[in-house]
């Protein structure tokens, strides 16, 4: 057990958690690294959550719990850093969990090394159990200030394999001291619901002297099909504006011989987040091609993937008046429920004779990689397989010119 360390503080911001939050605080109590202090931040839950967390608090004196009226996501994390002491900040969302030894590897491999910035393994969790851990592209080393300018924030994004990230540009991936984390925080916009976790990322990056990304430390992510980051929101066009204005003024933080790549950088970005929260922003009727896949719209079309770019895809078809002849998805199973008719892969078989094109509705370019090699193992011919044409992914197509809009 690891005592007489800095401290870390761990904010959890919950709204109407009870059926999540035991799981994530039974993970951070049982951490080997003992010098936490705990904070559970009840944004305005209206079901079990408040007495969950002061029961946990009552058995644990390492957490705080505090309430307020229902502010959003931002304005929770702000309210637990504005009452934090810890030298590190940690962020946990209430519906996930960590592994028991993740801050004694932050420790061990970050801040005793004075990283400003620890960055650690993830997997994504669907379903109950199934842990997926996430691949990035960056060495699993410590970065200086001018390897982070150089090799994280001006290669954020693959274009040519997109979307393949550099590393997790989340605020729960990252540990942080603690006053680079106020001041960047306290900088997000509480309107902001979605990529906020950029924002915080890349401006406790730009102030990092030193970054550690370590091996280990895992956090458990939780993709829920009921998540906001999921749901269609016509509303969510202003919000991404406000957002990407944000990302776009941080080009004055950054010195000169760099701008212009950072810039190219966020515009990827902002495609990401229009193709998750946004999609039929970046869609037009007189397109011949399903956006965005080099596939004509009359064609007999398989839509592979559940998640939030398969859905919008098969949202903006029916919209059209039109029909994939399948929607399937290698976990189909945990679909059942939702009455959506996604079916297993093996059907593409059963269509094949009828079938002109399969799109991989998967972002992550290593993901969807492997998708369309299970399917071509499956016995669905290699041809018939699309993934996102990277090349349709234009400033023209989100109406605007770099970052004129912004006026950056």
């Amino acid at each position: 057990m690891i005592m007489n360390n800095p401290l870390i503080s761990v904010i959890i911001p919950a709204y109407n958690s009870d059926r999540y939050l035991g799981r994530c605080l039974d993970s951070i109590i049982d951490q080997t690294y003992e010098n936490l202090e705990i904070i559970v931040v009840n944004d305005g839950s209206t079901d079990e959550t408040r007495q969950i967390a002061e029961e946990y608090a009552r058995r644990d004196s390492r957490i705080r719990v505090i309430h307020q009226a229902n502010k959003g996501l931002v304005a929770a994390r702000k309210a637990g850093l504005e009452i934090a002491s810890g030298e590190y900040i940690s962020a946990v969302d209430s519906d996930d969990w960590i592994s028991v030894n993740r801050y004694e590897d932050v420790y061990e491999k970050g801040i005793k090394l004075g990283a400003d910035v620890i960055s650690t393994d993830v997997c994504n969790v669907y379903g109950m159990n199934d842990a997926v851990p996430v691949e990035i592209s960056l060495k699993k080393k410590t970065y200086g200030k001018k390897e982070i300018l150089e090799d994280v924030l001006m290669k954020m994004i693959d274009k040519d394999h997109f979307y393949s990230a550099t590393m997790n540009f989340n605020n729960w991936n990252l540990v942080v001291k603690s006053e680079i984390a106020l001041k960047r925080q306290r900088s997000v916009d509480d309107r902001i619901s979605a990529r906020e976790g950029i924002i915080y990322v890349i401006g406790c990056l730009i102030d990092a002297e030193k970054l550690a990304v370590i091996k280990g430390g895992d956090y458990f992510y939780v993709k829920r099909s009921d998540s906001l980051d999921h749901k269609y929101d016509p509303a969510n066009r202003e919000k991404l504006q406000i957002a990407h204005a944000v990302l776009r003024n941080y080009v004055k933080e950054i010195p000169d011989v760099y701008r212009e790549r950072y810039s190219r950088e966020i515009d990827l970005f902002e495609y990401y987040s229009c193709l998750i929260s946004d999609y039929d922003h970046l869609c037009r009727e007189t397109d011949e091609m399903i956006f965005p896949f080099h596939v004509k719209k009359e064609k007999n079309i398989v839509v592979y993937g559940a998640g939030t770019l398969g859905s919008n895809v098969v949202r903006n078809m029916k919209k059209d008046g039109r029909e994939p002849v399948l929607w399937c998805d290698k976990s189909y199973e945990k679909y059942a429920q939702e009455s959506k008719g996604i079916c297993s892969p093996e059907e593409i078989l059963k269509k094949h004779d009828v079938v002109d094109a399969v799109l991989i509705c998967i972002l992550n370019y290593q993901v969807a990689e492997k998708a369309k090699r299970a399917l071509i193992d499956l016995g669905v011919e290699g041809d018939k397989i699309y993934l996102i044409d990277s090349g349709m992914l234009t400033m023209e197509r989100m109406g605007k010119t770099g970052s004129e809009e912004y006026g950056a």
